[in-house]
């Protein structure tokens, strides 16, 4: 009996757990969506693009917020310091609509992910891949890293 008790506890706490782990991943998700929303909301206007830079605190953090600002029809290229990498993701579909765009109702091309940034990325000693709509990449070092954050501010 002791046995059936302690089998019926852990599949209850692995139940909890599951769930614990779908509240935070929501949360994470609304929160990047807010951050999201508040980097969009001042773009930088960069090669007739809006592409907006930011970091994060883990490379999951920054895939998650450079999807939630495509998301928003932005191209995000956002990095992790902490472990050297770097997500970048751009709307799906033909186009990104930067504020400016909205106004005048014309929409701005969006960036192919994986061929713009890719080739940049290996330029700085980045490896990495992806497709049109997201693209990750790791660097050897910090110093690598920052430098295809400037050049990406300039692409």
């Amino acid at each position: 009996m002791a046995e059936d008790d302690l089998a019926t506890a852990m599949a209850v706490s692995r139940d909890r757990i599951r769930a614990l782990e779908k509240a935070l991943e929501a949360a994470e998700d609304r929160g990047a969506g807010l951050e999201a929303a508040s980097l969009a909301a001042v773009p930088s206007d960069v090669a007739g693009n809006t592409v907006v830079l930011a970091s994060a605190r883990n490379i999951a953090a920054a895939a998650r917020l450079a999807r939630a600002l495509a998301a928003l029809g932005r191209v995000a290229v956002v990095s992790s310091p902490a472990d050297f990498k770097v997500a970048a993701a751009s709307p799906a579909g033909s186009t990104a609509q930067s504020p400016k765009a909205a106004e005048t109702g014309t929409a701005m091309a969006a960036m192919d992910a994986g061929s713009v940034f890719g080739p940049l990325a290996r330029t700085f000693g980045g490896s990495g891949g992806g497709g049109k709509t997201f693209f990750q990449a790791a660097f050897p070092d910090k110093p690598s890293l920052a430098a295809f954050m400037d050049a990406a501010r300039r692409v």
